[in-house]
C-alpha cells in the first residue's frame, strides 16, 4: 500500500472511463469465436475495478482510441499525451481513461479445424496452450498524460474442442482453463489500477459559474459531502516547442466550500464572485 492511502484524497471515489480494447490480429479470435473480446474484455475489467470499491469505472467500450495499433500508445502527441483522451474524458465525465490493446490470443499448438477425420486433440491429452497478452494504459483525463502502462502476459490451456464456438465472457468461457487464467489477469490488472489511482489527487471539472457559486462535475456518488473544501486550479493550454498543446493546471490559491450535493454534481461557494477571481468553466477543483 502506498502512503497516499492515509491522505484525505483516498476518501473520494475517482471515476475512470474504460474504452474498447482492440485486437491486434483479428483472425486470432476464430478459435472459440472470441471476436467480441474487444468490447467484452474491458467490460469485465470495469466490473473487477468496481468490485474493488475504490474507483468508479464506467464503460465506453464502443470507443476505440488508437488510430495505429502496432505503435500504440505512441501514436500520440510528442509529450506522450493523447489528444482525444481529454475530449473523451470530458464527454464521459471521468477523471481517468483506461484503454488497452489485446496483443496476442493465438494458440501455441497446431490446430486441425478442417480435418474432420483427425481425432480432436482433446482426446490425445495434449496441453492446448493459448496466449493471452494484453497491454493496459491509464491516462489522466485532464492532461491526456500516460500515467501507467503494463503488459499482462499469460498462457492458458484451451481445454475444450477446437470446434466449440463459445464467445468471450460466456458462462462456458470462464470454465475453460484459459478463461480462468484470463479472469486472474483481469483481477490483477484491476488491483494495479486501483493502486495506481488511489494515490492520484481527486479532481473534478467546474462546469458552470454564477456569482460566487460554482458547479462541480462530481457529487455524492464520489463521496462529496456538504462542508467539504477544495482548491481551485486554472486550466491553461500551453504550446510546447513542437506546437502541440499541453494542459497545465495552476493553483489559483482559492478554496471552495461545498454547499449542496446531488448524486452527480455539487455546488460550492467561493469567498467572492467567480468573475472577480476569473474562475471559469473548464477550471478544476482538486483535493490532495
Amino acid at each position: 500500500m502506498h502512503s497516499a492511502t492515509a491522505a484525505s484524497t483516498s476518501y473520494y471515489r475517482k471515476t475512470v472511463g474504460v474504452t474498447g480494447f482492440e485486437l491486434q490480429n483479428p483472425q486470432q479470435a476464430r478459435l472459440g469465436e472470441l471476436s467480441n473480446i474487444a468490447r467484452e474484455l474491458p467490460k469485465h475489467l470495469a466490473d473487477e475495478i468496481n468490485k474493488q470499491g475504490y474507483i468508479r469505472a464506467i464503460t465506453a467500450t464502443n470507443i476505440a482510441i488508437y488510430p495505429d495499433l502496432i505503435n500504440a500508445p505512441s501514436s500520440t502527441n510528442f509529450d506522450g499525451s493523447l489528444t482525444n483522451v481529454t475530449r473523451i474524458s470530458e464527454q464521459l465525465g471521468v477523471q481517468y481513461i483506461i484503454s488497452g490493446v489485446i496483443r496476442d490470443i493465438s494458440e501455441v499448438y497446431l490446430r486441425q479445424p478442417n480435418n474432420k477425420d483427425a481425432k480432436d486433440l482433446l482426446d490425445e491429452d495434449i496441453d492446448k496452450e493459448r496466449n493471452f497478452v494484453v497491454d493496459i494504459y491509464i491516462y489522466d483525463g485532464f492532461s491526456g498524460a500516460l500515467l501507467f502502462e503494463h503488459r499482462y502476459n499469460e498462457i492458458g490451456n484451451w481445454d475444450i474442442s477446437d470446434h466449440a464456438r463459445i464467445g468471450f465472457g460466456s458462462a462456458k468461457f470462464w470454465t475453460v482453463h484459459y478463461g480462468r487464467v484470463v479472469q486472474q489477469a483481469l483481477k490483477e490488472s484491476a488491483l494495479d489500477t486501483s493502486e495506481q489511482l488511489r494515490c492520484q489527487p481527486f479532481m473534478a471539472n467546474i462546469f458552470r459559474t454564477e456569482g460566487n457559486r460554482i458547479h462541480i462535475a462530481a457529487g455524492s456518488l464520489s463521496g462529496i459531502k456538504q462542508g467539504d473544501k477544495f482548491n481551485v486550479y486554472r486550466r491553461y493550454e500551453v504550446f510546447n516547442q513542437r506546437q502541440s498543446t499541453q494542459t497545465q493546471l495552476n493553483n489559483a490559491n482559492i478554496s471552495v466550500t461545498i454547499k449542496q450535493v446531488q448524486p452527480n454534481f455539487s455546488i460550492g461557494e467561493l469567498v467572492v464572485d467567480a468573475h472577480i477571481l476569473n474562475v471559469q468553466q473548464q477550471d478544476v477543483v482538486i483535493a490532495w
